[in-house]
């Protein structure tokens, strides 16, 4: 069974790679492990400090809101198959993505 954190490097694969072995390591191949809501607001806090493998730094807080989606998506159809009562990421509050100001390139600011 994977940790939360181990599935990090996997964003390196991309963000479905790391969801998707998320989710089938911790979910629906470990038989009866499930996330706690304190397990899944910790694995939050690490991707948003050192969720990047290539390099220092966390994932954008954007990212990480996509990861919680899927994975409150990924639960609720636990529950709806009966495999657990509750759905443990709905406890959970997801970060909030920031907006950034986009940088507009002037015309005497291009090459052409």
């Amino acid at each position: 069974m994977l940790a939360l954190e181990s599935c990090i490097g996997f964003a390196a694969y991309g963000f479905w790679t790391a969801a998707y072995v998320f989710i089938a390591s911790t979910c629906c191949c470990a038989g009866s492990y499930w996330p706690a809501p304190v397990q899944i607001a910790e694995f939050h806090s690490y991707a948003l400090t050192n969720g990047r493998k290539q390099k220092p730094g966390g994932l954008s807080a954007r990212t990480v809101l996509h990861f919680h989606r899927l994975l409150i998506e990924a639960l609720q159809q636990a529950v709806s198959w009966q495999l657990r009562p509750t759905n443990p990421a709905d406890a959970v509050e997801a970060p909030r993505a920031v907006d950034v100001e986009m940088k507009v390139v002037e015309e005497d600011q291009t090459l052409g």
